[in-house]
């Protein structure tokens, strides 16, 4: 109870709360210098520069297929290829039903062990954005997003494929589930 009274008042006052040495600490990258580099130890801040530049996009060519992860995934026929030409990576999509072709935009994620990643000018097959509680989208008429999302970590690349009773949209009409995983062959 003291504990809590002590970190409380702390919070109050906008101070730090006490941190017992040896427990793990992650420092905004904002407050610390640039030049800091990336050891891996607890406590020890890293700067966004740092993690730029530990995760290398080197090794995410190739060609990524659809695999049923999750029991109850449909079976999905979709492929994705990246490649880089001009220092610029591209993507080919492939469905049952159609073929695309475009940019493929990379963003380190904060771990450093993966990136997000977006297949641009592709359009999404629906969304109605917020909703309200009886299910009804709170804006009407919204344009449909363009760029499928997706994160790429481990010669893995996940799309969430579409979202809640909350928030409602699909990316990709081409396939059914919930999150669509492609490994790389």
């Amino acid at each position: 109870m003291f504990f809590l009274l002590v970190v409380l008042s702390n919070c109050k006052n906008n101070q730090k709360p006490y941190i017992p040495p040896g427990s793990p600490v992650v420092k905004d990258s904002t407050l610390t210098n640039k030049s800091s580099s990336r050891s891996g130890k607890i406590g020890e801040a890293v700067s966004q520069e740092s993690v730029s530049q530990a995760a290398s996009p080197e090794g995410i060519e190739g060609t990524y297929v659809v695999i049923n992860k999750y029991e109850n995934a449909e079976k999905c026929m979709m492929k994705i290829t990246i490649e880089k030409a001009s220092d610029q990576y591209r993507y080919t999509f492939q469905s049952e039903s159609r073929t695309l072709k475009g940019k493929l935009s990379l963003e380190a994620d904060k771990s450093g062990n993966g990136y997000y990643i977006t297949l641009e000018g592709i359009e999404w097959s629906e969304y109605e954005g917020a909703l309200d509680y009886e299910g009804e989208p709170k804006e009407k008429d919204l344009a449909l997003p363009v760029g499928i999302q997706g994160a790429i970590q481990e010669n893995e690349i996940t799309i969430q494929n579409y979202g809640n009773s909350m928030n409602y949209y699909q990316q990709l009409a081409d396939c059914g589930d919930k999150y669509i995983v492609l490994q790389k062959q």
